[in-house]
């Protein structure tokens, strides 16, 4: 189910095509980039550059380079997949009825839709956070994760600067099991001391080493919080608080309902680190849309066991410090169940679209696999008129046109925002919005074209069209013009 849903979503305009653009250019230079190579306006200093996702950008590249388009909405699929089942397993394994973390799974595919329905390397980060969890549990009784979760942790941090959530929560079971110590007393607490604390510790250690293993060494953890929620960041819509009305927002708080019915009635224990979790990452959901993903994982992990104690009360109900062994057992084996399951994979890969046209080599392009808000008219117009220079662009179009026009197209700013300057981003907003100063803000930068969107910007587009006779902008210097948008074209002043 979830690898269909999945793959019904099309490639947006935005993030994903920025990221095929780092991955060619690097493929091109053999080299990471020092600086950002597509916007018109330099992020500044040049050791404040930080592109954290190289490793998912470079092997994105080499998927679209060796098997084609369709090979991006199979992998966003498979990685939706692995999320959603690490997340079921990890339920279990804390005791829980298969069934039961089968419902965890879709909820968590349900609340991180947001997070999930974007091919981006934030699902890379989602993977991580569930791998997470698993090791959280296991290491009270194996000692495993010590070896496979720093290996995890420092493949995440050369994907996606959401590692340090990952570390976040290794730190935050350290600070509930010596919150437990320090509670308890006696031998019960000098076992907890020995065992649990310890073996967290060294965990949480080896993960952060392990963190510091990428191009940013040990600038990475300082620099991940700031490429959340930079000055630049504050404008975006996508990066504001929560709107209470919206489904991101009936989702999230109707999770809270939920939530204060089960610590109202559950039979087990809330440890510290239950408390911990769904603070820290509830309050992250408020801030931000994007974040609800991260809640979407923590939430059914922690909630489901206390879920099943209301109504499963001879189950562990009393005491969650140690995982039940006899999970590893609930899901028997049998010859049967493996052919249903072959059955179930053979028929998924059969009739999703994406895989069906690999399996078959049957391409269905770009049309059918991009949103229908891509700009492929335009960006194809561009391409064939030859038209480079510094451009204004809608935010998510920017990506796609950088893509098409093999970096012909230098935007004044695209969806990788935490690459740009505060001031240049808040200007691209002032221009999107119709601002009556839109001239003398282009005039700034240098632009030598504007590309609008009928759509959502229809405020420039009244102010381009209806313009007076000037010497810098001439109402027949719209260049081209489609149902969709339009380009503009700036003409340096005395021209």
């Amino acid at each position: 189910m979830v690898f269909l849903l999945t793959g019904l979503n099309r490639l947006q305009p935005a993030s994903i095509w920025g990221h095929l653009c780092f991955g060619r250019w690097m493929s091109q230079t053999g080299d990471l980039p020092k600086s950002d190579p597509f916007a018109a306006e330099t992020t500044g200093l040049v050791e404040k550059f930080s592109n954290v996702p190289w490793l998912p950008q470079r092997i994105g590249f080499w998927f679209y380079q060796t098997i084609g388009m369709e090979s991006l909405i199979v992998a966003h699929s498979m990685l939706a997949v692995i999320a959603c089942g690490v997340m079921m397993a990890t339920i279990v394994l804390r005791g829980v009825p298969a069934w039961g973390g089968v419902a965890g799974g879709l909820i968590m595919y349900l609340i991180s839709f947001p997070a999930i329905g974007i091919l981006r390397p934030q699902l890379l980060g989602l993977v991580g956070l569930s791998l997470v969890l698993l090791a959280s549990g296991q290491i009270l009784r194996r000692l495993h994760p010590l070896c496979w979760l720093p290996v995890v942790m420092g493949l995440w941090a050369n994907c996606h600067a959401s590692c340090i959530l990952g570390l976040g929560v290794l730190a935050l079971g350290v600070v509930s099991d010596a919150i437990d110590c320090w509670w308890n007393t006696g031998r019960a607490a000098k076992r907890c001391s020995d065992k649990v604390v310890r073996r967290r510790l060294w965990l949480f250690l080896l993960c952060t080493l392990a963190a510091c293993l990428n191009p940013l060494g040990t600038n990475l953890l300082l620099r991940a919080v700031p490429l959340w929620i930079g000055p630049a960041l504050v404008d975006i819509p996508a990066r504001r608080p929560l709107d209470l009305v919206s489904l991101s927002g009936i989702l999230f708080f109707t999770s809270l309902l939920i939530t204060a019915f089960v610590i109202r009635h559950s039979r087990r224990r809330f440890r510290p680190v239950d408390v911990l979790l769904l603070t820290v990452f509830g309050v992250l959901a408020l801030t931000s849309p994007r974040m609800l993903g991260w809640w979407g994982i923590v939430w059914p992990w922690m909630l489901l066991p206390h879920a099943c104690s209301i109504w499963w009360p001879s189950g562990n109900a009393e005491d969650d410090s140690v995982e039940d062994d006899s999970a590893d057992g609930q899901l028997g084996r049998s010859a049967v169940r493996t052919l249903f399951a072959m059955a179930c994979v053979f028929a998924t890969l059969r009739w999703a679209p994406a895989s069906q046209a690999l399996i078959s080599n049957d391409h269905r392009g770009l049309a059918k696999i991009t949103a229908s808000d891509t700009p492929l008219y335009v960006a194809h117009e561009i391409q064939r008129r030859g038209w480079e220079g510094t451009f204004f662009c809608p935010l998510d179009w920017s990506d796609y046109l950088m893509w098409t026009t093999q970096g012909a197209v230098k935007p004044l700013a695209y969806s990788h925002v935490h690459l740009a300057r505060a001031d240049t981003l808040r200007d691209q907003l002032r221009i999107s919005q119709g601002d009556p100063e839109w001239l003398r803000i282009a005039e700034t930068y240098d632009l030598d074209y504007l590309v609008i969107c009928r759509r959502r910007n229809d405020a420039l587009r009244r102010l381009v069209e209806y313009h007076p006779r000037t010497d810098i902008v001439y109402q027949d210097d719209i260049v081209y013009q489609d149902e969709q948008g339009l380009v503009v074209r700036l003409l340096p002043r005395g021209a």
